[in-house]
């Protein structure tokens, strides 16, 4: 073998290994950018004041809401993740599912057609559900009660569309 042919084989070698390690590395980085931006939902209920339910997002990206559904028991309650979610009525009907008077509520986030215009950002927090300050012991207590068969779904994907589901029942 002449010192030509080392020379191309050793050339060919290394541009090989060079191109090996490019397309891993660029793997590499695709996993780290989609990682950088993964969203984490989580649920947090108080039954100490501030009373209510929080969606936290303790994910390091956006989580951008696809569908909301609220539950009693594991069971769905009404079209909570349909377009007309909004409407007063929808709302009025799933906290009578839960015995609870709307005058006791702040909405917060709570219908489906809200969340699935929006996001929540990274170390955001949002009250899904909450009680009003004007409550007295007896009604804050039913309003604990009625946490106990409170269930939520939330569907959500991060920016790369990578879809993932919260589900939480209290």
């Amino acid at each position: 073998m002449t010192a030509d042919q080392i020379t191309a084989i050793a050339t060919v070698s290394i541009a090989l290994l060079a191109l090996f390690v490019s397309i891993w590395q660029g793997a590499l980085a695709r996993k780290h950018n989609r990682l950088s931006v993964k969203p984490f939902l989580q649920v947090e209920t108080s039954i100490v004041e501030p009373f209510g339910v929080w969606v936290h997002n303790k994910g390091v990206g956006p989580a951008i809401i696809a569908t909301a559904q609220v539950y009693k028991n594991g069971k769905r309650i009404g079209n909570s993740s349909d377009s007309d979610s909004a409407d007063i009525s929808k709302r009025e009907s799933i906290l009578a599912e839960f015995g609870l008077n709307k005058e006791w509520i702040n909405f917060g986030f709570w219908d489906a057609k809200a969340l699935a215009l929006g996001a929540v950002s990274a170390g955001e927090s949002v009250q899904i559900l909450g009680l009003t300050s004007k409550l007295n012991k007896e009604n804050q207590q039913k309003f604990i009660q009625s946490l106990q068969s409170f269930g939520l779904k939330i569907e959500y994907k991060s920016v790369y569309a990578e879809k993932s589901i919260l589900k939480h029942n209290i």
